[in-house]
């Protein structure tokens, strides 16, 4: 949809600030003008770094060895398999909260997921000195489990030498301590960290708090119940690299709220009314099947 250049001039910021309520990106210009190389290069100085850096290099090798491998409720992305007395308590929670705890409590927090990228997408390479990303993920009373397990998937499926860190922004949460000790038991180099508002802020101030705390190259917005699948963060890093004047949003497809099954969803863009509401509007066919769109950077990032 087009824009007249008065209007779109008005609107330029607003928009900018909905695009960043969805799964975002916004380039940061490092002080220096350094070039992104894989890390070795910045730890001659600071040996301890370099253990960190090593340690979690084969921590992400060895997830990646297991994950074909792992057996369990909904491993693989796979629906899971209850009961009628089961069915009644998710149906009831569903009423009650609009999610279920007890569905989640079955999945576990590393749990495995196929590769849903398009033949083409595994076959494309991309470049090795991308720049680094700090995900900021906010939350506010949401459930500890959800969130963690977003937190594993980000650090299960993102190359070391791209993820510099997952900041957790807290909007004034309550249920606190479950959080901090599972952090500082699992990432206790500080990869993961939390930084907490003293009052109730929203969502754009929360996301803007993270941003200011952020230490990597780009910043990528993330709710606080989603999970990632392979490949997911490469082509986000490289169409910002080409041009870091934009902003990049990734493919989202759907866990099914009843079963926790990993649904793909089409290919998709997003659009604003006159009204600035915000949709989700799908390609058409004729661009699909004869391959108009930019594939690396439209089916490749899930």
């Amino acid at each position: 949809m087009s824009v007249p250049c008065s209007r779109r001039c008005g609107i330029k910021r607003l928009i900018i600030i909905l695009i960043i309520a969805t799964f975002t990106i916004i380039y940061i210009t490092p002080d220096d003008g350094s070039t992104y190389l894989l890390p070795r290069n910045e730890f001659d100085e600071n040996d301890n770094e370099r253990k960190v850096f090593i340690q979690r290099k084969e921590d992400f090798d060895r997830y990646q060895l297991s994950e074909i491998n792992r057996t369990g409720p909904g491993e693989g992305g796979h629906q899971l398999t209850l009961t009628k007395e089961e069915v009644a308590l998710v149906e009831s929670e569903m009423k009650r909260e609009g999610f279920s705890k007890y569905l989640n409590s079955l999945v576990s927090l590393d749990r495995s997921l196929n590769d849903y990228r398009d033949p083409v997408c595994k076959e494309h390479q991309y470049p090795e000195d991308l720049p680094t990303a700090s995900v900021i993920i906010i939350f506010c009373n949401e459930i500890q489990r959800v969130v963690l397990r977003t937190v594993h998937s980000i650090v299960n499926r993102t190359p070391p030498r791209y993820l510099k860190e997952v900041v957790l922004v807290d909007d004034a949460n309550e249920l606190l301590r479950p959080l901090d000790e599972h952090i500082d038991k699992h990432w206790p180099e500080g990869l993961v960290r939390v930084i907490r508002l003293p009052i109730r802020s929203g969502l754009i101030r929360t996301r803007l708090a993270g941003v200011e705390a952020a230490t990597g190259d780009v910043v990528i917005m993330m709710d606080g119940h989603m999970e990632v699948t392979k490949g997911w963060i490469e082509p986000l890093l490289a169409r910002i690299k080409e041009n870091n004047r934009i902003l990049v949003s990734s493919l989202i497809d759907a866990i099914h709220p009843n079963n926790m099954e990993y649904r793909m969803s089409g290919i998709s863009y997003q659009t604003f009314t006159w009204n600035m509401e915000y949709y989700w509007r799908f390609f058409p066919p004729h661009v699909t099947h004869n391959h108009l769109l930019p594939v690396p950077y439209v089916l490749c990032n899930r």
